[in-house]
């Protein structure tokens, strides 16, 4: 022992000693704050979700409970917790639809986690590799994308790093700490009231404390969060919310036609989605530019090695970490494929920058100059990206600066968002609209909106075609989904005399459709 002591503390660190821990940390915010600012997105991310985000924080402002008011019939929403919408209520308040405003509170989220990453691994990791550590997290395309998009990812991102921290510095439960545990167990709740898949976090907390033997904790940390996890889960089902758990056992969320998965195929989409991860998303976020399909396979495989190394070697003195890690990637892994990508493993991925550092130490026989070489490869990556992106993201951000709204967005959307000015402009407002992207609609035309079934049965199109009492359809024609033409447009030709195109765009053609209110009647 005294002999590997003494050879370590032989090793030479490759950071001048002069330059103190606290300057090192500066210097890389500073250059992450850089990144963030020339890298800003004023556009509104495309999936939706942020729409419905938004959406349920107006509910909530608005005191109209916790519900989807941008349906007709406004039900109580169950599938997202409401964590996140409350976070997202100050920028309402304080910058109303003025959403670009609201961004900035997940760009502090993001600054946030990076100080809170730097002090939690900073002890974590010797000889200063914390700084490794850092520019990644720094210099990471997706981290830096996700900072500019009113989504979930980045709060709880913070949130967990910080539950973890608490747990730490709680130690044992007595008089002194009682108020940091109490934190850290509101922490971990609301972390999952940010996303369902926080029910990680709690379990691996439950397992650690049970493995320290620190079973009072363990107790309390369990009362309560069951008792609101099942608040959660109660609400939902008295108003018949499946949730994320229904889509969990669907095979495919977007065609619950297709029916429940099957124990088999649940282990097949667990060991499919594993390989899908390691060979093609993770080193698609640390090579971004790197397009090889066949060379970022083989390098998947090796970083992914790197990283259960560094996993490994912490298991025999284990931390909640790497529990939480096994239990969140897990979950990941088994969710269905149509959703594998790289947004579902962000909140993981400053601890895979961790695990892969340590990999890398251990499989260098803990070489610094190694270590330096491998970890200053991946950033070369992130870097050549950066060159690539930014004059792009800062020209769209001067356009939007100058009034142009659209600039960045693809033709499609374009088109998308004028047809729904027209709506806003033309329709009146308490009329009914359907629409694709219904949540857009409500959100950018302040108009009810539900979107069709998915499903070539056309008498559930009329259900909730006389259900709902619609007047207009918005028929879209996105490059990236098919489901419009799919769903729509045979009913649309069958019935032709009873659609009127009255707004029509330039290709790719947005249609707005009249109904004949005949067809809201049995």
């Amino acid at each position: 022992m005294g002999k590997k002591k003494k050879f370590a503390e032989s090793k030479k660190s490759p950071f001048p000693t002069t330059v103190s821990d606290k300057k090192i940390f500066i210097i890389i915010l500073v250059i992450f704050i850089m990144i963030n600012v020339f890298n800003f997105d004023p556009k509104l991310f495309l999936g939706g979700d942020n729409a419905h985000y938004l959406i349920l924080a107006k509910s909530l402002l608005s005191g109209q409970g916790y519900n989807d008011i941008f349906a007709p019939d406004s039900p109580p929403h169950t599938q997202y917790p409401p964590g996140f919408p409350i976070l997202l209520i100050p920028g309402l308040v304080l910058f109303g639809d003025n959403f670009v405003f609201t961004k900035l509170i997940i760009l502090l989220f993001s600054l946030a986690a990076f100080c809170l990453f730097y002090i939690f691994y900073k002890q974590h990791l010797i000889d200063k590799q914390w700084v490794f550590a850092l520019l990644l997290f720094a210099l990471c395309p997706l981290i830096i994308m996700y900072s500019h998009y009113i989504l979930s990812e980045i709060p709880y991102l913070f949130f967990s790093i910080l539950g973890l921290y608490l747990l730490e510095k709680s130690q044992v439960l007595n008089r002194k700490n009682i108020a940091l545990f109490v934190l850290m167990i509101c922490v971990l709740i609301f972390t999952y009231y940010i996303r369902t898949a926080g029910i990680s976090l709690i379990l691996a907390t439950l397992i650690y404390l049970i493995i320290k033997k620190r079973y009072k904790e363990f107790l309390i940390v369990l009362v309560f969060s069951a008792a609101f996890i099942y608040l959660w889960q109660t609400r939902s089902a008295k108003y018949g919310g499946g949730g994320y758990f229904e889509q969990f056992l669907s095979r495919n969320p977007y065609d619950l036609e297709a029916g429940k998965i099957s124990s088999g195929e649940l282990v097949s989409r667990f060991f499919k989605n594993l390989k899908i991860y390691t060979t093609e998303v993770f080193p698609k976020i640390v090579l971004p530019t790197w397009h090889k399909l066949t060379a970022l396979r083989i390098f998947g495989f090796l970083s992914s090695g790197l990283i259960l190394v560094g996993l490994i070697s912490k298991l025999k003195k284990i931390k909640v970490t790497e529990i939480y890690l096994i239990l969140f990637l897990g979950i990941t892994f088994a969710w269905p494929e149509v959703w594998t990508g790289d947004r579902f493993i962000l909140p993981v991925v400053p601890f895979l920058f961790y695990y892969l550092i340590l990999g890398v130490r251990l499989i260098s026989k803990k070489s610094l100059v190694i270590s330096g070489i491998v970890i200053g490869f991946f950033l070369i990556f992130s870097i050549v990206e950066f060159v690539k992106t930014t004059p792009a993201s800062m020209r769209d951000f001067q356009d939007y600066l100058r009034g142009d709204k659209m600039a960045g967005y693809s033709l499609d959307w374009q088109n998308y968002f004028k047809t729904l000015e027209w709506i806003k402009n033309n329709t009146l407002r308490d009329e009914i609209v359907i629409s694709r992207k219904a949540q857009f609609t409500y959100l950018l035309a302040n108009r009810k909106s539900y979107t069709y079934p998915f499903s070539n049965d056309e008498n559930k199109f009329f259900e909730t075609l006389r259900k709902y009492q619609p007047q207009y359809i918005l028929f879209d024609r996105f490059y990236w989904t098919g489901t419009t033409t799919k769903y729509l447009a045979p009913i649309i030709n069958k019935y032709q005399n009873k659609f009127q195109v009255i707004y029509k765009t330039s290709p790719p053609e947005m249609y707005v459709l009249q109904i004949d209110p005949s067809l809201l009647v049995d």
